[in-house]
């Protein structure tokens, strides 16, 4: 599994890099949405993790990169943290993981939730 992260806080994003590293997995994280669409229509990742309170910002910019690789709305999407805002309805939602977070489980969280 390839996990991408879109996250602001560097630490959470440092243990969960470890956490899914440690399973075997792939692990790609962005610190927001600016250019993210970008990143990952090239890097094509198994999974979408956005932070509720990340991705209320650059939303714009990631919204019209939908418009440009509209495959994106097709990857499983999992919301951290606070709720995800409106626009995040265009994407592929497969559940919410609330904070704060155990690093521990997160990996297993995400594929449950991807079941």
């Amino acid at each position: 599994m390839f996990v991408f992260l879109i996250e602001a806080n560097p630490l959470i994003s440092v243990w969960l890099k470890h956490q899914v590293e440690a399973c075997g997995d792939k692990f790609y994280h962005l610190a927001s949405l600016k250019d993210a669409a970008y990143f990952i229509q090239d890097l094509n990742p198994d999974v979408l993790v956005i932070d509720g309170q990340t991705a209320q910002k650059d939303a714009g910019e990631f919204v019209m990169g939908l418009k440009e690789f509209p495959h994106i709305k097709n990857i499983p999407t999992i919301g951290l943290g606070l709720g995800l805002p409106e626009w995040a309805g265009l994407l592929n939602i497969k559940g919410q993981l609330s904070k704060p977070l155990n690093p521990e489980k997160f990996h297993a969280e995400v594929r449950e939730l991807l079941k």
